[in-house]
């Protein structure tokens, strides 16, 4: 199952820039704990609790959407340690 996050780039970061931070700070460069992000559990994840990772695959930039979160709060709350 996947999902997806829109966030805002009001500081208009290049996406190799967005990928590389993202990337430095991601579990063995691909997983991330959603809740320390805050990203809440998808909805088909919300009930169970197998799932305390994420799999970053990628991103990119959109133009239908006007999300209020920033990326840089996403990478600011990507963290290898779950909340305790």
């Amino acid at each position: 199952m996947f999902g997806f996050q829109d966030f805002s780039n009001p500081n208009k970061l290049a996406l190799d820039e967005v990928q590389t931070r993202i990337t430095e700070k991601l579990i063995g460069g691909e997983f991330f704990y959603p809740a320390e992000s805050g990203i809440e559990k998808f909805a088909f994840h919300r009930y169970c609790a197998d799932f305390s990772w994420y799999e970053f695959d990628g991103i990119e930039f959109v133009s239908e959407t006007k999300p209020e979160s920033p990326v840089e709060d996403f990478i600011a709350g990507i963290s290898k340690r779950p909340k305790l």
